[in-house]
């Protein structure tokens, strides 16, 4: 049980002492410090929850009857009472049942309440609240300095690196609270934002915000706004008054501020009948219903920020809804945003507001109204407008208003693009410099200085870029923009063009063409910047002319992430990419292959550690395994025995200590570390890919970024390795949340309709004055990241670990030679025989303390941490602390470091000898600094396997009425999620999707019913019954099919056009026209997707719904890319059912993936939830086999069947299919004949002429929008001119095309191949060419080619001949 929650933002710092393990110190060991300030917490969202004192717990409980009263709390209720003057009654059983104040009768009283008061609690609950959170912010300052201490610190920045940089623990840390308090005083600055004042949520005013501003911040973009006439009048005022007063029709409501007034406040009974109509269809908005305000937990009223905040610890920023300070007449002088509604009812003119973000508010549409105006008589005007910075932005702009017009619908108003798009901007772009100012030496409470004060000289300079035509760059050193932000809004009236950052840290602002970021987003190696434009571009010219898309016209400087991915884009290697089933994900991702990290107790005695030189970088150019590359199909499969080193494998642990993984179940290995250790683990699945990779695949980029260097490119900017680390690191692209959309705002109505939206209102800036204070609202930027190479990034994570071990084996090799040597030196023998060769005495024996056992007390990352054998005296030191405590720190005697060094070196030598991978010292540590650095690390998780079978697998092998029937089939899928309809052809898969369309149909009828009756019954969460109703009465759909035939025989699109899926690795599948998305750069980048996924994902806050159901069609000739997409789209969207259609069983499978199984696939399985609707009944030969199927078994049945030429040919190979073609072209009779160029003469296009006749067939090589023309369409040739006329026989359709480009849009069509065939169905004759090929009897794809050119004939036996 808890007493309440409260939400709050974090904003931690810390500023201490680190140590980077990737470079060297002074002294030349690993792990060079430098003092850093990082955060310490991301800027999100956490909840406190405040659980119930057990001491209120027992009050409530004796108060209401659930527990008697003991003796002692009876005693203190008896003192309390008395100190009180007042005398308690008791009644049957000794039980309290009110009290007496004395005076005579009349003054007892049963409200026994108030007499509680003596109860024995601890604490009052508002106190124990107070303490409560302060307690837990504490505690969350202590944990994350702890776990700042114990891990890589690019952990709270996302950007973990190998080596890691640690924050260095101080000595008395641990155990010691007084020094804890202390260091966290001293080196963390923390600020938590808390939302106040609960009760004005209860009562947010929708349309009420009020536009006031006399003299409005000037937006920066492309839309014309209108401009302040009068000054006299406010804006919403001025804008009625000059534009529509002096128009007929309106005089009398626009002429001046009384008749605008008396228009508003005054209105005809007709306008009041309309204005209340107009507010049913705001209902949600009027009664705040769906509104996310439980996601924020606000900090009730009865408790101040200044009772919950420490000043040594934390600050609290408290945000706090309040109305606007007004001043005297303020509210007569302006309008609200209700009030121009009002306006436009009477005047009958169209009005669209766009809310602070650029987003839809409301609108006012007359002609929705038409039928209650008495005269119908209507104007076109229409009043468009944002509200931003409490005014009214009125658009000017002649075709956004007519944008704005057609639609009444959410709507996005673009006002963030700083230039207009035209010639002469493209070109000024492409010259024009990039101005760099790189830095502001100012700390960041410099730029909340009082108003009135002369703010820092550079403010000016911004103010002046701000309004320039040029682009500028500026990168201050403070931990955010906030206050240079603020300065610039309130004393200069300049509000930004855009904003990002985090909740409440603005990092870059945009002004016009001026970009401002701070240390957040700023250059690698700042520190080492200039002042001055021309040393950065020094700096960087020679990386800018190597790389020009580094050298952004609106974006910072490069990192070595972008530096890494620019020059391996530059390479044009093959892509190295996967993509994975929600499986394959989990196993990449939650299961992942972590960097080697255990440690455990050095047992006294001390530690030294071995590192290898650039781990990753050594990785990539010494690989000898090839790299594997995955799609949605890939899956687990069972272990065989055949090893094969490149592989992942999923394996139980036998036993346990290094090099096996830390964690429970089945762990993930890669082969180059599973190699070395087989007898340790029980492999039992296998991680199959579809493809793999060159072991040196990387090696050019390695090449290249050390070439780089070597030139000098890097200087000042980055160094190969950083490239190398970081382009690794990348690999993974796992999706999240990179940024906040920002947006200022200072009208506590907003900021409060925002909080409903769930979005938690910050304060900009840390001011006392609520009425005149900023605050910040962000929305989250979701990164999801389709293409991953995280497999590679775990490759080469293993070969580290396999390294790792290699060495670790090279150690006890040393040790046991060391030993032997130790022994030899000290037996009597060989000493004599020492002495007798030098002429000298006999030495004495050497007596060390030498411990022979291998001892691994720790790993990290790529680095082996060795117990000592040399057993060192190690004596205590005293020092005091700046805070005046003693403490204890221990070194080791230097007596025998000589021979210890000794024999790190025979280590580093050796090894280095025999390895490419070369080692390095990194440390000697005492007994003392290992257990400070002997720290607990996460395991790898264990993957829990998924069994790949089906949850229902029904077959249906009766006649079933495919009008009932199919009803009832097709709910059955809907109630199960979906599901997988597999059968051969004429199973009554199309009746199906017929099915389907009907009840789509019947859905959306019903569907306006249910939308209002639900809006009646329920309004204030009407929107998520209905989608309730939806999941299982679907209104919407999609129909998609891999082919424009397949896809037109079901009224759908293919997938590549309706998903906006680009086409790779087949240039030849062009589309033009409006279909020309496919070669469109934002569908390559994945845009398109991107915008088509938004649209199926719906959205809850606008009211709009996602798409129900997903069908695709003839799954068969859908290949593992395409999968993959699918599985994404589920991933993304995964309330969406789908339905798959299709045969696979019998289908020739995708080219080049025939040896694949995707009748067994996981990602099949899990699109559909599992489910499995198998058809059986032919419903055109009344059989439940297939005799066909069964026939083609025997290739030998057919061979007899030859018969006449026929004008249809299907074949195997290319090489017959042109055959076939000049055998057919040479019968034409005067033909026309085009010689195709030679490019277009490959063995899977033209043949050497192109030959061609009236009623020549045709198909399409590509597909054409505006010609209605689809790829791989058959045509005939029926009229030739000028241009061509063509024949599509199936649509009866007629089209024309230019003369001049017949061969560029088709192909001779007398002769196709067997897999372009796929999914027709011929009722003429054919001739099967190449039957001897098609012979194989034991490959199982062979008697698919064999059925499936069979099969296109609706009467094989009289219509097919076969020819070898």
């Amino acid at each position: 049980m808890y007493i309440m929650k409260i939400t709050i933002v974090p904003n931690v710092y810390i500023t201490g002492m680190t140590k980077n393990y990737g470079e060297l110190d002074d002294a030349g060991n690993k792990g060079k410090g430098k003092v850093r300030t990082f955060p310490l917490m991301t800027e999100t969202p956490i909840t406190l929850t405040i659980k119930n004192n057990p001491a209120f717990v027992r009050f409530n409980n004796v108060m209401n009857g659930y527990e008697k009263i003991t003796e002692k709390e009876r005693l203190a209720i008896e003192r309390g009472a008395i100190q009180s003057g007042v005398r308690v009654v008791y009644g049957l059983n000794n039980k309290i049942i009110g009290w007496d104040s004395g005076g005579g009768a009349g003054n007892f009283s049963t409200d026994i309440g108030e007499l509680f008061q003596f109860f024995p609690t601890d604490n009052r609950e508002r106190l124990y609240i107070i303490r409560e959170i302060k307690k837990q912010l504490k505690d969350i300052i202590k944990d994350r300095v702890q776990t700042a201490f114990n891990n890589d610190i690019g952990i709270f920045m996302d950007d973990g690196q190998s080596p890691p940089i640690v924050l260095d623990e101080p000595d008395s840390w641990n155990g010691d609270e007084e020094f804890q308090e202390g260091y966290i005083k001293n080196n963390v600055k923390a600020t938590f934002q808390i939302v106040q004042d609960t009760e004005y949520l209860d009562r947010i005013p929708f349309g009420q915000e009020r536009v006031f501003k006399l003299h409005a911040p000037v937006l920066n973009g492309i839309t014309t706004f209108y401009q302040h006439k009068d000054k006299s009048l406010t804006c919403g005022y001025d804008y009625i008054v000059n534009t529509y007063g002096k128009r007929n029709g309106f005089k009398k409501v626009a002429g001046d501020k009384y008749l605008v007034d008396k228009a508003i406040h005054k209105p005809t009974e007709e306008a009041k009948l309309i204005y209340e109509e107009w507010k049913k269809l705001y209902w949600d908005e009027f009664h705040n219903a769906g509104s996310k305000v439980d996601i924020i937990h606000t900090l009730p009223s009865y408790i101040s920020v200044s009772e919950i905040e420490d000043d040594d610890w934390y600050k609290i920023k408290g945000v706090k809804f309040m109305d606007r300070w007004l001043k005297k007449n303020e509210k007569e002088l302006t309008l609200c945003v209700l009030d121009l509604v009002k306006w436009c009812i009477m005047a009958k003119v169209r009005l669209n507001v766009m809310d602070h973000d650029n987003s839809y508010y409301l609108n006012y549409n007359p002609d929705q109204f038409r039928d209650r105006y008495r005269r119908s008589k209507f104007n076109n005007h229409n009043i468009s407008l944002v509200v931003k910075y409490s005014h009214a932005y009125f658009i000017e702009d002649p075709l956004m208003k007519l944008s704005l017009s057609l639609r009444d619908t959410l709507h996005k108003l673009d006002l963030e693009t700083p230039v207009k798009k035209g010639k002469e901007t493209n070109q000024k772009e492409e010259t024009t410099e990039v101005e760099i100012d790189y830095i502001i030496n100012a700390r960041d409470d410099e730029w909340n200085r009082n108003w009135k004060d002369t703010p820092p000289p550079t403010i000016e300079k911004l103010i002046e870029l701000s309004k320039s035509e040029d682009r500028t760059h500026y990168y201050i050193d403070t931990p955010n923009v906030n206050g240079l932000v603020n300065i610039l809004y309130k004393s200069y009236d300049i509000p930004p063009t855009c904003l990002s950052g985090s909740i409440q840290s603005i990092h870059t602002a945009s002004y016009g063409l001026l970009k401002v970021y701070s240390r957040h987003k700023s250059p690698p190696r700042v520190d080492k910047l200039k002042d001055n434009r021309e040393q950065v571009e020094q700096t960087y010219t020679k990386l800018w002319e190597k790389y020009p898309k580094l050298r952004t016209n609106w974006g910072k400087l490069a990192t070595a992430t972008s530096i890494g991915e620019a020059v391996y884009e530059d390479l044009k290697l093959e892509d190295h990419t996967s993509m994975f089933n929600t499986a394959l994900r989990k196993i990449f991702y939650n299961n992942e292959i972590k960097p080697d990290n255990r440690n455990k107790s050095s047992n006294g005695t001390p530690v030294f550690s071995i590192d290898f030189k650039r781990a990753y970088t050594t990785a990539i150019m010494n690989n000898e395994y090839r790299y594997n590359i995955y799609d949605a199909v890939s899956q687990v499969s069972k272990f065989n025995g055949n090893f094969q080193p490149h592989l992942f494998y999923l394996c139980y642990n036998k036993c346990e200590g290094f090099p096996l993984k830390e964690g429970n179940g089945l762990l993930l290995y890669h082969g180059s570390l599973l190699r070395l250790i087989r007898d340790k683990v029980d492999i039992k699945y296998v991680v199959n890919p579809i493809r793999t990779l060159s072991p040196n695949h990387f090696v050019p980029f390695v090449d290249k970024v050390n070439e780089l260097e070597e030139e000098g490119v890097f200087k000042d900017i980055t160094n190969s390795k950083e490239v190398v680390n970081y382009f690794v690191g990348n690999l993974k692209r796992k999706d999240g949340i990179t940024d906040y959309k920002l947006w200022l705002i200072d009208n506590k109505h907003t900021a409060m309709r925002e909080m409903l939206k769930g979005r938690m209102p910050c304060k900009l800036v840390d001011t006392a004055n609520y009425t005149k204070e900023t605050m910040l609202v962000g929305k989250p930027k979701h990164v999801y990241h389709f293409h991953s190479a995280q497999p590679i990034r775990l490759q080469i994570m293993e070969q580290v670990n396999e390294q790792l071990y290699l060495l670790y084996l090279h150690y006890k090799t040393c040790l046991h030679t060391y030993k032997f040597v130790s022994i030899f030196q000290n037996d009597i023998k060989q000493r004599r025989s020492v002495a007798k060769l030098r002429g000298k005495k006999i030495i004495g024996k050497i007596n060390r303390k030498i411990d022979f056992t291998p001892n691994l007390v720790g790993v990290k990352t790529d680095a082996l941490y060795l117990q000592s054998p040399i057993k060192c005296e190690e004596f205590t030191k005293k020092r005091r602390t700046p805070f005046g405590t003693t403490v204890e720190t221990k070194e080791w005697d230097t007596n025998s470091v000589g021979v210890w060094d000794n024999f790190i070196g025979y280590i580093y030598k050796t090894w280095n000898e025999l390895s490419d991978w070369k080692v390095l010292p990194e440390s000697k540590l005492t007994t003392w600094d290992w257990g400070k650095a002997c720290k607990e690390y996460s395991k790898q998780i264990g993957v829990k396997y998924i069994p790949n079978e089906w949850n229902t697998d029904i077959d249906i092998t009766y006649k079933w009425d495919k009008d009932i029937g199919g009803k009832i089939l097709i709910n059955h899928l809907i109630v199960s999620g979906g599901g997988w309809v597999n059968g051969l052809g004429g199973r009554g898969k199309s009746e199906l999707i017929v099915s389907l369309d009907n009840i789509i149909k019947r859905n959306r009828i019903r569907y306006k019913w249910m939308r209002g009756i639900y809006k009646t019954l329920c309004p204030d969460k009407y929107f998520d019954k209905l989608e309730e109703w939806r999941d299982k009465n679907p209104c919407s759909y999609r129909k998609f099919a891999p082919t424009n035939k397949a896809s037109n025989r079901i009224d759908g699109k293919t997938l590549h056009k309706g998903l906006g899926i680009p086409v790779f690795g087949d240039k030849k599948d062009e589309v033009e026209g409006e279909e020309d998305i496919l070669q469109d750069p934002e569908v390559s980048s994945g845009v398109y997707l991107e915008s088509v996924l938004r649209k199926l994902e719906g959205n809850p806050a606008d009211k709009k719904h996602a798409c129900n159901i997903m069908v695709v069609d003839e799954i068969s000739m859908v290949n593992g890319r395409m999968w993959s997409y699918l599985a994404y789209i589920k991933l993304r969207c995964p309330t969406i059912k789908f339905i798959l259609c299709g045969d696979i069983d019998h289908q020739l499978k995708p080219i080049g993936e025939e040896r694949r199984n995707f009748g067994h696939a996981y990602v099949i399985k899990e699109l559909c939830e599992f489910n499995r609707l198998t058809l059986h009944y032919n419903f055109r030969t009344g059989q439940t086999t297939d005799q066909l199927w069964e026939l083609c078994k025997s290739p030998s049945y057919f061979i007899n069947r030859t018969g006449e030429d026929t004008d249809r040919n299907l074949c195997y190979t290319h090489k017959k299919r042109k055959e076939v073609v000049d055998y057919f072209q040479d019968k034409i009779v005067n033909p026309i004949v085009l010689i195709p160029p030679e490019t277009d003469r490959k063995k899977d296009e033209h043949n050497e002429t192109f030959k061609f006749t009236y009623g020549t067939p045709v198909i399409a090589r590509i597909s054409n929008a505006d010609l209605d023309i689809c790829k791989n369409e058959l045509y005939y040739i029926v009229g030739i001119g000028d241009s061509i006329s063509l024949w599509e026989p199936d649509r009866k359709k007629k089209v024309i095309i230019p003369r001049d480009d017949i061969m560029r849009m088709v192909l001779s069509g007398y002769c196709l191949t067997i897999h372009k065939s796929q999914s027709e169905t011929y009722r003429d004759k054919y001739t099967i060419h190449e039957w001897d090929k098609l012979s194989n009897v034991i490959d199982n794809n062979f008697q698919r080619l064999r059925y499936t050119a069979l099969s296109r004939s609706s009467c094989w036996e009289d219509n097919v001949f076969i020819k070898s």
